[in-house]
């Protein structure tokens, strides 16, 4: 292939692709202000500011003679100073109250589910409206106060203090759903459905995922026929600016400056993984290409952070919920319930990985050429990220082994492809193998027995490679002997 020969030219337009790599990072700023604590408060307040303009301005036509509405204000300037100061300052000792009800239930899910877990905490959408609606309150009585007047020019803004009366009652709403949703939201299972719920976003994000502009990518067959290697000769490297966590990449825009500027690209790296400052990110074929300008585009394209994210980091997000199972596991908390409801939302979570493909490295162009490699997370190591540690902490637990076992089988029903039942089956190995040193009395080894031959079964009927059709045979007649048992 022919490249450009002025690779070195820093006027070499990649400006044409800079709105494409802005994309993921505009879409990683939107997520992470909503992530915060302070930015719905802030637009609430914002929100306030507008009300009471426009509630001021109305009161500016209604000066002398204030519509005859029987709900309307009609007091005085004394009266309505007293009643402005009283919901305000009764709203902000609510709202202290409020905000040091949070950072205790904040301080116990951070010992009690693990520090990971806060994020989600933070993002919760009812505790930063609950603050948004008492600090708008307050400031709009503070804006309303400030304009009552009294004597000769007297000016009594009658909508405006209705309108902090409506604002009080929606506070004292908003208070009682405050206590309810807090008290609500610390039970384990309810914390466990979130983290779900934000591994299920992710999954969302990342499968499908497009595999280039150049329509679909050929099927996994094919791809067996591809060099493992496709890049061939010198490259360049684009190396890493600032040491951090991989919250995202851009390999959308990736693929525009690839096809822009005809490259080819390697990406070493991948969402959730720990870069140091100065190591490769990425190899780009032809080696000249690697200029100053390149770099910092594509250092653009990897957003980098103190902490890791499941903003595209599956494995992070299934760390979630192994982390509350493997703290529930802990003899401080010994609470197996928990960590069989972790197991079974990681199963949900996985059986909705195993319906499809494996991801392809391999991304094209227009013309079916191959622009870029990149790493992904396979099906092996998700479920690896789901059990292993959860397995490791369980040697002894009877209820929690079973689960594990029951897990693999329901997962087993979905897979797609030989690769996914393979890994299944290494994990079932494990479990069993951990189980059989761990459990010793005979009737719990009976119910693990029974549980670990459906599972193979399982696997055999999803055509698992590792097990025999004799094997199959005897697994199937065990689970069924030991289903008439238990």
């Amino acid at each position: 292939m022919a490249y450009p020969a002025r690779w070195n030219d820093e006027r070499f337009p990649y400006f044409m692709v800079a709105s494409e790599l802005m994309k993921t990072r505009l879409l990683h700023l939107w997520d992470s202000l909503f992530s915060s604590y302070w930015f719905i408060p802030a637009l609430m307040l914002l929100g306030a500011l507008l009300l009471a303009s426009t509630t001021l301005v109305i009161d500016g036509y209604y000066l002398d003679e204030p519509p005859e509405i029987f709900w309307l204000y009609t007091g005085g300037a004394e009266g309505a100073r007293t009643l402005l100061s009283t919901v305000a300052g009764s709203i902000i000792t609510v709202a202290g109250v409020a905000f040091s009800i949070t950072i205790a239930a904040l301080s116990q899910a951070s010992s009690q589910f693990g520090p990971r877990i806060l994020r989600n905490f933070m993002r919760d959408r009812g505790n930063q409206l609950v603050l948004g609606t008492f600090v708008a309150t307050f400031l709009f009585c503070l804006l309303v106060l400030r304009s009552v007047r009294g004597g000769e020019n007297s000016a009594i803004p009658h909508v405006s203090v209705t309108t902090a009366v409506i604002l009080a009652i929606a506070s004292l709403c908003v208070l009682v759903y405050f206590i309810h949703h807090v008290s609500a939201s610390m039970q384990a299972p309810l914390v466990i459905a979130r983290a779900w719920s934000e591994l299920k976003s992710t999954l969302e994000h990342v499968y499908p995922e497009s595999l280039g502009t150049g329509g679909p990518a050929p099927h996994r067959n094919d791809e067996k026929r591809i060099p493992s290697d496709p890049f061939v000769g010198d490259y360049g490297t684009i190396k890493a600016e600032e040491s951090g966590y991989i919250q995202a990449i851009d390999v959308e825009g990736l693929m525009k400056l690839a096809e822009t500027c005809d490259l080819r690209m390697k990406v070493l790296q991948r969402p959730g993984k720990f870069v140091i400052d100065g190591s490769t990110l990425v190899q780009v074929w032809p080696a000249d290409a690697a200029n100053d300008v390149l770099r910092k585009e594509v250092n653009e394209a990897f957003i980098v952070g103190k902490q890791r994210t499941a903003e595209q980091d599956i494995e992070y997000a299934i760390h979630q919920m192994v982390e509350i199972a493997v703290r529930a596991l802990s003899p401080g908390i010994n609470d197996p319930f928990t960590a069989v409801t972790c197991i079974d939302w990681i199963a949900e979570s996985i059986c909705r990985i195993a319906g499809k493909s494996e991801q392809s490295s391999f991304r094209y162009g227009r013309q079916r050429e191959i622009r870029m490699v990149t790493r992904v997370s396979s099906f092996r190591g998700i479920v690896d990220a789901g059990f292993d540690q959860i397995r490791q902490c369980s040697a002894q637990n009877v209820a929690v082994t079973i689960r594990l076992l029951e897990a693999i089988t329901a997962i087993a029903e979905h897979v797609a492809e030989p690769g996914q039942c393979e890994a299944l089956f290494r994990q079932l190995e494990m479990i069993y193998r951990q189980s059989s040193t761990g459990i010793s009395d005979p009737y719990d080894r009976a119910d693990v027995d029974g549980r670990y031959r459906e599972a193979m079964g399982a696997l055999q009927a999803a055509k698992c490679n590792n097990i025999s059709d004799d094997d199959a045979r005897s697994y199937r007649a065990g689970a069924i002997e030991a289903s008439m048992v238990t």
